[in-house]
């Protein structure tokens, strides 16, 4: 799944609403259905509700969904922000069809404390959308500072209000317990500084154009479930391992064989046909125990990964798990970089001895590594925030 930036999902929007000849208000009309259709299936008809909204597109989606909600005989009160004079088009009209229904809507002007919200009422955040520009300070920085502390449960439309979507946050911003967002996710929802201004997230279609998803280019997926379905390759009545290549995973030292191992089975989990790991000696016992099925190739060292296992016959490669960052270790792996073409998998202790001798343009071409915040640090540096 693609992950846009704010301008390209702005983008995304007039294109479909050019594609699909649609008013931008039915665009809208979606986002709150397919929210209304999600928080039916978590919220009991019984839950009181509150829904707070700005006075830009994302409080016009809020006052949509307090529409369809107060149809499905859900109690909401709709609170206001009046930060602005300048209305939305799509919210006035939002905010006139609620006039017609028994809806208590509060309107909170510049300055105004906004009332205690009840803790045992879920509070839907529709203040502030993705197209944040500056970050959320004084009067409206101290009304989400209040938000947070008075409400127990808070569900984001789209993003929390105040959250940027494609850089750091530093100032105030909506704490949800859920955030429920339209079509792709947000980049700011992958970094774990941002934990608590997103919560758990969910996401679904309002049938944007997909001519326009497949056509923009970004260079960040998230991985789902039908991505990976769709890589599955059924087993055929004749088919053997050999059909279903050949890895070889460079793994384990003394001490250290767990890692190896647990990468190994995973190696075979996910389909590979035969799989071999290159252990030093004193991991020959352990591997061909914990993992029967297992090929072990063995190196000359009887602690350490030192020489170069035979590649020619296998498909791809992985290495780093638990190998450590021995001397015999260090010159096998400048080794192995220098002289393979195969694709590769660089995990954990050979990411250290890349960082540490500064060889990243060893690193060879479509190359996956996998560092965790420790080894992104050292192969790339220190930041100040994981943008």
């Amino acid at each position: 799944m693609k992950i846009f930036t704010a301008p390209q999902v702005k983008a995304l929007d007039r294109r479909t609403i050019k594609e699909q000849n649609l008013q931008t208000l039915e665009l809208m009309e979606r986002a709150a259905k397919a929210f209304t259709t999600w928080f039916l299936k978590k919220y009991d008809v019984r839950q009181k509700i509150q829904v707070l909204c700005g006075i830009g597109d994302n409080g016009g989606d809020g006052l949509a969904i307090a529409r369809l909600l107060y149809e499905r005989d859900y109690s909401v009160t709709v609170y206001v922000l009046r930060f602005s004079d300048n209305l939305t088009k799509d919210f006035k009209r939002n905010l006139e069809s609620l006039r017609y229904r028994s809806i208590q809507i509060i309107y909170v002007e510049p300055g105004d404390k906004l009332p205690d919200l009840d803790e045992n009422v879920v509070t839907i955040d529709a203040i502030l959308g993705s197209g944040l520009s500056r970050p959320v300070d004084g009067w409206l920085g101290d009304i989400i500072q209040q938000v947070n502390k008075t409400a127990k449960t808070i569900i984001a439309v789209d993003i929390a209000s105040g959250l940027f979507a494609d850089e750091h946050t530093e100032k105030n911003s909506i704490l949800p317990k859920q955030t429920f967002c339209f079509e792709l996710p947000k980049l700011a929802f992958f970094f774990t500084e941002n934990y608590a201004r997103v919560g758990d997230w969910f996401v679904d279609t309002i049938q944007s154009s997909q001519g326009g998803i497949e056509e923009t280019t970004t260079p960040y997926y998230y991985i789902t479930k039908e991505m990976i379905k769709e890589t599955y390759r059924p087993r055929s009545k004749f088919d053997h391992k050999g059909t279903y290549g050949r890895a070889m995973l460079i793994v384990g030292s003394k001490g250290m064989m767990g890692a190896g191992l647990l990468a190994a089975k995973a190696a075979l989990r996910s389909g590979v046909g035969l799989a071999t790991v290159h252990v030093p000696q004193c991991g020959y016992t352990i591997a061909q125990t914990a993992i029967p099925e297992l090929m072990v190739s063995l190196d000359e060292h009887p602690d350490s990964f030192s020489q170069v296992p035979d590649l020619e016959r296998y498909n791809a490669v992985g290495v780093g798990c638990g190998i450590g960052e021995s001397k015999e270790t260090t010159q096998a792996l400048k080794s192995l970089l220098e002289n393979t073409t195969l694709p590769m998998v660089i995990d954990a202790s050979a990411l250290n001895i890349i960082a540490e001798n500064n060889w990243h343009h060893l690193i060879p071409k479509d190359s996956i590594i996998t560092p965790h915040h420790g080894e992104f640090h050292r192969l790339f540096g220190k930041t100040s925030n994981d943008f």
